[in-house]
């Protein structure tokens, strides 16, 4: 239940709150319309050390663990608070690996086709940019006679196993690649969005390099759907990685405020393997685990299911024309 006590950040004007400490932890304001003001939606569950294990930040992690999740009480954006500062996110993400999100390859890139098909129905071409390109799945489903394709992702693994694909990638954030001002016809970021300690800044950055008229294409976790109010603290969203839980409505207003204009809002279809969900059902108790766990045999992994989850949404958004 949502806690009704708003808490605002200590000025000098202001008495202190006492707050839980947590390590290596900074609060930070509204990423949306910059109060300082919170109200705690989810108090933190995570376990004494756990805050910076990289096994925690694996896209392939089913651990519902997470820290404080808290919503803003004057625009409703949702968000860790206090979350780890940007320097220490980037240092646990160049880190990570994550073995079982290469071997599901096969389901995956049947996803992003469904992705590549959405992008090429309003750009055929041109120079694109995949931040958070992981393993470059999605990059490797573009036909390159058309897309001059590149990654971007922190994943000192995930880089280098995209690179033997033959495609350009970069291994830093957005800011310090330093692409120039108007350079890119697409960008997208699939999951990426809800990972960030700035997506405001990251956003701003897009669009500074996007070219009047391009497309950037986001896909992230609804947290207005009804599965997320349904399961509350036990939606299977609720992750120790995510920072931050957009609405299709937050997420809309961020992407106005800072100059673009949203096109095309979709439920994004997706395709996963039999045993990836079974395994992900082991997050839920011994009863769920027990129940999938012949699901979770290797033969499983070769049997796709495809829909269009409630939970997730995609949008494409226009930087116009100058």
């Amino acid at each position: 239940m949502l806690s009704s006590q708003i808490i605002r950040k200590s000025t000098e004007e202001d008495t202190p709150v006492k707050m839980t400490p947590y390590p290596q932890k900074v609060y930070v304001p509204c990423n949306l319309c910059g109060s300082s003001d919170f109200e705690i939606l989810y108090p933190n569950s995570l376990r004494e050390g756990a805050h910076s294990h990289t096994a925690r930040f694996r896209q392939s992690d089913s651990n519902l663990l997470a820290g404080q999740i808290v919503r803003c009480p004057h625009c409703g954006l949702i968000y860790n608070n206090p979350t780890e500062s940007s320097e220490e996110l980037e240092e646990i993400y160049r880190r990570v690996e994550d073995d079982d999100y290469l071997r599901e390859w096969a389901w995956k890139r049947a996803t992003f086709r469904f992705n590549v098909a959405t992008l090429e129905s309003f750009i055929e071409r041109g120079r694109i940019l995949d931040i958070g390109c992981g393993h470059g799945f999605f990059l490797q489903e573009l036909d390159p006679s058309r897309w001059q394709r590149i990654g971007l992702d922190m994943a000192e693994a995930a880089a280098r196993e995209t690179r033997k694909t033959g495609i350009e990638v970069h291994c830093t954030n957005l800011e310090r690649a330093n692409f120039p001002e108007a350079s890119f016809d697409a960008i997208t970021a699939f999951h990426l969005l809800e990972h960030v300690f700035d997506p405001r800044g990251l956003l701003g950055e897009v669009y500074r390099i996007l070219k009047p008229g391009g497309f950037i294409y986001l896909e992230l976790p609804d947290m207005g759907s009804v599965p997320a109010r349904m399961f509350k603290r036990n939606w299977w969203y609720i992750m120790r990685f995510h920072t931050y839980y957009f609405s299709r409505r937050t997420l809309g207003e961020l992407l106005r405020s800072l100059g673009f204009k949203p096109l095309y809002w979709e439920r994004p279809r997706k395709s996963w393997s039999v045993q990836y969900l079974a395994k992900k059902s082991s997050a839920y108790g011994f009863l769920w685990s027990i129940f999938f766990l012949p699901f979770t045999a290797k033969i499983f992994s070769k049997l796709f299911l495809t829909g269009k989850p409630l939970d997730l949404m995609g949008v494409i958004a226009q930087k116009p024309y100058e």
